[in-house]
Formats: C-alpha cells, sequence, structure tokens
C-alpha cells in the first residue's frame, strides 16, 4: 500500500455505471458519520465534474496539450497517470490531503485498467480500490464481477471491492447478454464465490454498508 496517513480509494470502473454520483453520495454519508472526506478528480479529460474536488489533477495535466497527432483520448490518458504517478509535486499535493477519507475518481474501467496493463498505476496513488459496476453488468453473472475484481487486486496490489451501483434499476432492466463481450480475452475464473455489494447512489440504499467496509480497510 501507498501507507500515506488518510485513506485513499481508486473508483473505477466504466464510463454511465455512476463513479462521480457515487463518490458524491459516499462523501455525504462520511460526513454524516463524522468522517472527514474528499473527492480527487483524477480524469484529466473531465469536461465539468459533478462535485468540487479538493484536488483536481487537471490543475497539473491538461489533455489537450498532451493529446498528440492521431491518438485517442485513452493513450493521452494513460501517459498523464504514468506521469502523475512519477510527479513528485502532484503526489506531494496528494500525500498533503487532510483528510481521513479520499475518494479517487478514475477514468476507466476494466477495459483500462485490466486489459490494457494500466492495473499497477493504481497501487501507485491508492491503498484500496472500488470497482463500480452498473447494474446491467449483472447480467454476465456475479460470479464473473467478483472474479474481475479478484484480478484487478492481483494486478494493482491493494485491495479491490467490487460494487454494483444503480440497484433501484434493476427491476426496469431487461437481461443483456454482450456487456461483456472483451471477458472472452481474460481467462477468468467464473465460479468466484460470495456476494457482490449492491448500491444506489442515487437512492442511497447500501451506501452504509459500503462505507462500513470501507472503515474496515483503513483499520487494516
Amino acid at each position: 500500500m501507498v501507507g500515506w496517513s488518510a485513506l485513499r480509494l481508486a473508483v473505477v470502473g466504466s464510463q454511465g455505471v455512476g463513479k462521480s454520483s457515487l463518490c458524491f453520495s459516499l462523501s455525504g454519508h462520511f460526513a454524516k458519520r463524522g468522517v472527514s472526506c474528499t473527492i480527487v478528480n483524477m480524469d484529466a479529460a473531465c469536461r465539468r465534474a459533478k462535485y468540487a474536488p479538493g484536488l483536481d489533477i487537471r490543475s497539473f495535466y491538461s489533455i489537450r496539450r498532451e493529446l498528440r497527432g492521431g491518438e485517442g483520448e485513452e493513450t493521452a490518458l494513460q501517459r498523464i497517470l504514468r506521469n502523475a504517478s512519477a510527479d513528485s509535486v502532484f503526489r506531494g499535493e496528494l500525500a498533503r490531503i487532510e483528510p481521513r477519507v479520499a475518494l479517487l475518481d478514475f477514468r476507466g474501467g476494466m477495459e483500462f485498467f485490466l486489459l490494457e496493463g494500466n492495473a499497477p498505476l493504481l497501487g501507485n496513488f491508492a491503498d484500496a480500490c472500488i470497482l463500480v459496476f452498473g447494474s446491467s453488468s449483472l447480467s454476465a453473472g456475479e460470479g464473473f464481477l467478483i472474479e474481475c475484481g479478484r484480478r484487478l487486486k492481483k494486478l494493482s496490489g491493494i485491495p479491490v471491492v467490487p460494487v454494483l451501483n444503480k440497484c433501484d434499476l434493476l427491476a426496469k432492466q431487461a437481461p443483456r447478454r454482450t456487456l461483456f463481450e472483451f471477458g472472452a480475452n481474460i481467462p477468468l475464473n467464473t465460479s468466484g464465490e460470495g456476494k457482490i455489494l449492491r448500491v444506489s447512489a442515487i437512492e442511497r440504499t447500501g451506501i452504509d454498508a459500503l462505507c462500513q467496509k470501507i472503515m474496515a480497510l483503513g483499520k487494516n
């Protein structure tokens, strides 16, 4: 683990799973429990944050300046994260964060951190990780999602808590079978045991259980 004074949690997940909303909901819940918490924006390509970040990577790196001819944003973002992980100024600011919990809101889900080899970067910034899935991801099988968390833990070297967000929408959704087509490229054991934590950032259900799990990580 990074070993800084505060507990720093990387929050990762594919676009649209509700990472920023979950960060916002968690920070409010921690505040009600008397636990200081801040959100760090780790997405240099973010156009507009849904919260006031305690620290913003955009203050150090510009996606426009980093983009090179013909390459996409994901390539530039990978380079920014690699540079930031070795940047003593940025890491110094991250180390000086005072709240007890810092939620690092990353862009990118399994595709970015598992398939493209960026998982080790998480361990350079955070003590643990919340891997967020959208409710439609459940069609891939709960064991698959749990095993993805195990794989990310192995590659990043930090504890990973898989979370199923937007569970208030489960009853409204028809099953989807093609969400994890890229899963065929990962030799995962889909017979993972256990239950994935289910939450709704909007309705704030399951948030207390997630907060308790996060605080348990901080005691280890």
